[in-house]
């Protein structure tokens, strides 16, 4: 019997859940988010001047490139590293601001795609709570990441 009753309440809830959740209410959320982003990084990073750019407007399409691009810089600094070990104590900005800037602009980019990733797979699974979960979690890593990452100068 509580078997029973416990089926009828997870399909209402399913269906209450598939009724409210429409892509039009996840680019809702996800429109009052990016600005979430933007006054994050405005008025609550410790130094905004050097906080990681974050494009709030990108499509997945960018974010890819851009993941890309990121990913051959910090692999031809990489090289040139390990090509030339003299180059350790001569190219002090390559060592220390290059490669590690590099790598935190790749480490934004990802969990800013992941967000980006999760809203359109919400999309067309709205009742996929486990999706959800990760969702709320990829937003509150990018708003932490938004707050926090600041580029070496």
């Amino acid at each position: 019997m509580k078997f029973a009753l416990f089926i009828v309440a997870l399909a209402a809830a399913i269906a209450t859940s598939s009724a409210q959740t429409t892509p039009t209410n996840i680019d809702s959320l996800m429109s009052a988010f990016w600005q979430r982003i933007v006054q994050i990084q405005k008025s609550e990073h410790e130094m905004p001047d050097r906080a990681v750019p974050i494009d709030t407007g990108a499509t997945m399409t960018k974010l890819d490139a851009e993941l890309s691009r990121r990913l051959e810089l910090c692999t031809a600094v990489s090289r040139s590293l390990a090509s030339d070990t003299a180059i350790l104590a001569h190219d002090f900005e390559r060592v220390v601001l290059a490669l590690p800037n590099g790598l935190l602009l790749l480490r934004v980019l990802f969990a800013q795609q992941r967000v980006e990733y999760l809203s359109m797979y919400l999309k067309c699974h709205p009742v996929d709570s486990a999706a959800w979960k990760d969702f709320a979690a990829a937003r509150s890593a990018l708003e932490h990441l938004a707050r926090t990452a600041m580029l070496a100068d």
